[in-house]
This record gives C-alpha cells, structure tokens and sequence, in this order.
C-alpha cells in the first residue's frame, strides 16, 4: 500500500511545480538571458492605462501617463472601480530572433484582446468600452506566433462590467512554442487523469451503495466525487469551454460557485455516516445540548447548518447576478475554514474512540483541507499556485484505502520517533547538570530531579578567572571572544574531571569547580591547569594574541549542593560561605603577582604535604570577613630554577613577613630588598616592599 501513497505525493508535487525563478517585468520591461527552450512566468510590473483601450500605434503617436500594476493582481485592488476598461503594456527583450513561440494565457476578467508586436493574436469575449457591447468569457488558451524581431511588445486591453474582480489574476507565460504546447498538454493530461480516476471511485461507490444500503457514506461519497469532476472541467484548464468555447458565461461562472456550495454538504454528510451513523438518531433521542457539540462527532445539528447555509447560498447563486451572489463567496471561504476545523476535531474524536478508518480519514481530510485552504487563498489572489482540489480529492481517496498496517507502522515510527526526542533531551539536559551532581544527590536521572533537593558535604573549591580578560576581548570580536573561551576552557575543564572533580558553573571566562574526593586532586588539577595555559599560549602566541595569565584560588570546607529555582526554571548549584572565600582567594593572586592562592584549610587535609611546593604569604582579613585567614602559595609549576631560589629564599621571605607584621618595617625592607636581589621575579616579595614603602610615607606624613 505504501507505493500508492508515494503516488500520490508525486503527483501532488508536480501540480504545485513552479519554474525556476526568472527575472521580473520591472517598470514595463522584461529583462533576462534566453536560451532556445525557455519558459518564462511574465510576472512584475506592467504598464497601466486604465480607462484607454491603447494599441501600438498609439504610443508611438503621443505620450501617456504611465502607472505601473502588479500582474497577477486585480485592479480594484489599487484603488480602480471593478468596472472598466484598461490597457497593460511590457516589453520583452533579447528574445532569440527568428523563432516560433508561445503565450499560455488564464482566463482573465472578463474579456481581453492579446496583441504582440501591433498584431492581434488573442482574444477572449469581446472588449468594448460600452457596458452593452461587451461580452465576457473565461477560456485558457495558448497562441503561437512567429516573430523575427529580438524585441517583443505584449499590449492586452482588458475590460470588465459582470464581474467583482478586474484585471489579471493569474501568470502568463511566454516560451518556445514547442515548451508551451507541452506544458499546456501535461496540464490538460493531468487533469483528465483526475477526472477519469475520480469518476471510476465515484462509480465504485455507487455501486457500493446499491448493494448495500446501509452504506450511505459510499452515496454521499459518490456525489461528491461527482461534483468534483464538474468543478475540475470548469476551472483550471477550463475542459469543458476547450470543447463549448461558447457556453454562456453566467451559467458557467454559476457553476463554479454551486459546486462548492455543494462539496462542503456532501462532504459533511459523507463524514457523519462514515464515522457516527447514529449522529441523527441520537439528536433526535436526546435533549438539544451544547456540550454535544464537542462530544459528539459531526453532531447532526452542526451538520444541518451547513447544509441549511449551503443550500441559501446556493439559492441565492441561482437567482441573482455576479456581482451580488461573488460578494457572500469570501463570508463562506471563512465559514468552511471554522467548519473544517471542527471537522477536524470530530474527526479526531473519532480516532479517540478508536472508531475504524478515523485515522485514515484524519489524514487524508488534513490533505483535503489544506487543498482547500490553497483554493480559497488562489481565488482571493493571495498565493498564485493553481486549483488543486483534485489533488486533494485524489489525495484522501488514497488514504481511505490505506491498511491498518500502514497504522501501526506509523504508530511505531511515532513511539520510536519521540523515544529518541527524549533520549536527545535528556542528554542536552545532562550537558547543564553535572552527573556528579546527580550522583550526590543520589539521583539516577535529571529527569528526577526537584526543588528543594540538597545535601551537605565537605570538599574542596577551586575558582580560576584569566586576568585581564576584559582588555583582552576589546581587542577580539563577539565570535573570536567565544571561540577563545571555549578552546581556553576545552583545554583546561578535562583536567578538572581527570582528577576526579566537576565544574558547578561558568563565569564567563572563569568557572567555578568541586572536589569531592579530596584536597589534593584539587591541588593537582590547579598545578596541571597551569601548565596547560603554557601550552596555551604558544597557540594563542601565533595568532598574534597577548599570552594570558590565570590566577586560581583553592578553599576547603562544608558545602550544600543542591537544586534552587522555581517551578518555571531551576539550576543545580552549591551554596557556602568557603565560596565566597575561595573567591576572595583567588582575587588575592591580582596583589601577590601569584598564579595559585590556597587557604590554610586545604594545607590541613593534605597528608603528603611534600609532593606539593608552597611557602606562606601571610595572614590577611579578605573583605567581608571578620576571620583572619592563612594563605599560601602553591608553586608546583614554575621552572625547575625558579623553584630552587623560592626554597633558597623561603626563610629570608618569612622574616621579612614577620617583621611586617610587628610593623618593624624598615628591617623587612632589608631582609625584603635580599630576597629581591636573589630572585628579581619574586612578585609576593615585591609586593611586600611596595606595602613597606607605603607604611613607610605613612608613618613620615
């Protein structure tokens, strides 16, 4: 069953097939490449003289006003009265000389004269500028001409006193003779293939019905199927005026309103016996109720006001004019979009109540109505495709022969379909939530997770931000300042989870990370990060970049881990006092000149304090904090040299602490000064002798 439907597709896609796009009339004229085998849509801006009735000849006589209109378009759109008269005008350019071409024309309101180069080659009714002389007629036609010019001059003098809409409303097409004539024969093809398809299932079903008479969804499916051929002669390629050019207009355009007038009954009605046969019988059991309207299906009453509305409209068609009867056709394009909404969910009721073919039915009447929808917007002049009812039609034929097969299939690929959506989701989702974080909160899935879950644990902090980052991304724009603090973070979170600790959250060019296991793994990970952002910088070096400097600050202490938010958005998060100051310790790296600040609590839980190099800094009070607190330096990653002068000078460096601290400044300025002779990259030794001097002009003013 399946190949069927791939028919179907085909062919509804080769009916709404439009041509490559093509240069437009601009200001009167068409301008493009032409190759020997083109086929072009005219559409653009043609020349505009309503109220003249102009030939070739006139304008090489005297000059005129030149407006410009829209082609397609209708002229009472532009502020034109419906009735009168108008000459469009364009010129083609660069068209291959000595060559055999086409015109595919539509049917225009309500009659024209087609003149190419000053000679008449088209016509439809009789224009005149007398409302008495004038006859309309709505007949698609092609023309093929010779021409030897390379220039071609379209003037089409269009008039219109029957009908509401004026001027043309749909393309024209030019192209090789042979290109056109096809086009016109596969058009006039298809539509053939529709009707005799069409009419075979509404024979099908009459027979149906005479069998079995039960059966009266088959007979008001036959009907309509019916009606559907009758609209399909008269609209498109017109079938039935190819071969009665002169069937009256009135009767003709009348029949066009009345098949739609009628297709929307028989379809409700072949809906209500396909789907609840006993929408009648209960109605006339039952109490009149609103609520029935939404528990019922095609509820009869709903289904009698279509046909009551339908049927006035269709009264009103027959026994009045044109241009009174097309003016309700836009009040009851709007009521068949409401109705078929409701359709749309009785339908879907249907399936609900698992009743047979109503999910079949479902998709070929979303089909339909999107068909229909495309109808109503092409006759209103919004969209410019073509009358595809029979495709729809063709379409939901198709989906009622579908197998329960096809169903479950569709059921499975759905189910299959969104277990991997979810499984998707769930793993972006785990992307924002650490799964350690999940693990502690002893929480197997994110799916799981609540407001208010927590726990309290102690670990170590590790908070590292690159300094001078904002002077640095001044000089980048917003897509390398991204692309730099994601390589920067690529190169340093990994270190992170290969010693067992996870990133809480990212600040930009910072982050802020746990290590749950021990102090150490968080020391490690910070003298490793140093060394990847010398790896770093040589890359950033060649791109011409400053080398960054990154200052990290380790703590150790009680935390909450835990899920903070409201019902609308929520994030995991830690919440601690030791963040505030590990914060605060990492900020102290600016002051000291120093990459890696750790607090004398992480010192406590590290038992083989010899694997790590780090000397003291002093006592200090960080800001907003009333205790004082014991800082280090951790040096593990600088230079072998390096390293060997800080061990050299560690002792002179604590006295020199030391005596700043009993404010006997002048003697750690000495012992100070000999630190600075040794090792003149000692930046916490220099920042020592700046506070010295500084206390020093203090104490002298």
């Amino acid at each position: 069953m399946i190949p069927k439907l791939n028919i179907v597709l085909i062919i509804f896609f080769f009916s709404l097939t439009e041509l490559l796009p093509n240069p437009k009339v601009i200001q009167g004229v068409w301008e493009g490449n032409l190759d020997s085998d083109f086929y072009i849509k005219l559409d653009g801006e043609w020349e505009f003289y309503f109220g003249k009735l102009l030939e070739s000849i006139d304008f090489k006589n005297q000059n005129y006003s030149i407006n410009f209109l829209p082609v397609p378009s209708k002229w009472n759109d532009f502020g034109y009265p419906e009735d009168g008269y108008a000459t469009y005008r364009v010129k083609i350019k660069n068209v291959p000389a000595s060559s055999l071409l086409g015109l595919k024309l539509p049917h225009m309101n309500s009659s024209y004269r087609l003149y190419v180069n000053g000679a008449l080659i088209a016509k439809n009714g009789i224009v005149s500028t007398n409302p008495n002389t004038y006859v309309p007629q709505h007949l698609p036609q092609i023309v093929i001409f010779y021409t030897e010019k390379p220039e071609l001059e379209i003037i089409l003098q269009v008039t219109n006193f029957s009908d509401n809409i004026g001027g043309v409303w749909d393309s024209i097409y030019l192209g090789n003779a042979s290109t056109i004539i096809k086009k016109y024969w596969k058009s006039i093809g298809l539509e053939m293939f529709y009707i005799g398809f069409i009419l075979i299932m509404s024979f099908y079903h009459f027979v149906l019905y005479v069998f079995r008479k039960k059966e009266k969804a088959a007979l008001f499916f036959a009907f309509f199927c019916l009606i559907v051929v009758i609209r399909i002669l008269i609209t498109g390629e017109k079938i039935l005026l190819q071969f009665f050019p002169n069937f009256p207009w009135e009767i003709h355009i009348k029949i066009e309103y009345l098949t739609v007038y009628g297709l929307v009954p028989l379809f409700t009605y072949f809906l209500m016996y396909h789907l609840n046969e006993n929408s009648k019988e209960f109605f006339f059991k039952q109490k009149i109720k609103w609520i029935h309207i939404f528990k019922e299906e095609f509820y009869y009453p709903v289904v009698v006001l279509v046909n009551f509305i339908s049927l006035l409209l269709s009264l009103i068609t027959i026994f009045t004019s044109v241009k009174f009867y097309s003016s309700f056709m836009k009040f009851y394009q709007i009521f068949i979009i409401i109705f078929s909404v409701y359709f749309l969910y009785g339908i879907f009721i249907s399936i609900l109540k698992r009743k047979k073919g109503a999910f079949l039915s479902f998709f070929g009447f979303v089909f339909l109505f999107f068909v229909v929808l495309n109808d109503i917007l092409y006759t209103k002049h919004i969209i410019h495709t073509a009358y595809l009812l029979p495709v729809g039609v063709f379409a939901f034929i198709f989906f009622q022969s579908l197998s329960l097969a096809l169903k479950f299939t569709n059921a499975f690929l759905f189910i299959e379909e969104l277990s991997n959506r979810y499984y998707r989701l769930i793993t972006t989702f785990e992307k924002f939530v650490p799964k350690e974080f999940l693990f502690h909160l002893r929480k197997e899935e994110i799916s799981s997770i609540t407001l208010g879950d927590q726990i309290t644990m102690e670990m170590a902090i590790l908070i590292a931000d690159i300094r001078g980052f904002t002077r640095l991304s001044e000089k980048l724009s917003s897509k390398e300042t991204f692309e730099f603090v994601n390589e920067y973070l690529s190169y340093v979170t990994s270190v992170i989870r290969k010693n067992n600790g996870f990133i809480d959250k990212y600040l930009g060019d910072g982050f802020i990370s746990l290590f749950p296991c021990s102090a150490e793994n968080a020391l490690n990970a910070a003298i490793e990060i140093q060394n990847k952002i010398k790896d770093f910088n040589t890359i950033i070096e060649n791109r011409n970049w400053e080398p960054i400097r990154v200052g990290l600050g380790i703590h150790y202490g009680k935390v909450m881990l835990g899920v903070i938010g409201d019902s609308e958005r929520m994030e995991t998060t830690v919440i601690s006092d030791i963040v505030n100051t590990c914060s605060r310790l990492e900020k102290l790296n600016k002051d000291f000149g120093t990459d890696i600040i750790i607090s004398s609590q992480v010192l406590k839980k590290i038992s083989n304090k010899n694997n790590f190099k780090f000397r003291y800094l002093g006592t200090t009070i960080l800001r907003g904090k009333s205790i004082p607190v014991k800082i280090f330096e951790l040096y593990n990653h600088y230079d072998s040299k390096l390293i060997e002068t800080i061990d050299t000078t560690k002792e002179l460096f604590y006295n020199a602490i030391r005596m700043f601290a009993k404010n006997k400044i002048q003697k750690s300025i000495e012992l100070l000064e000999k630190v600075i002779v040794i090792n003149p990259y000692d930046q916490p030794a220099r920042y020592y002798y700046y506070l010295c001097k500084k206390a020093m002009n203090i104490v002298e003013s």
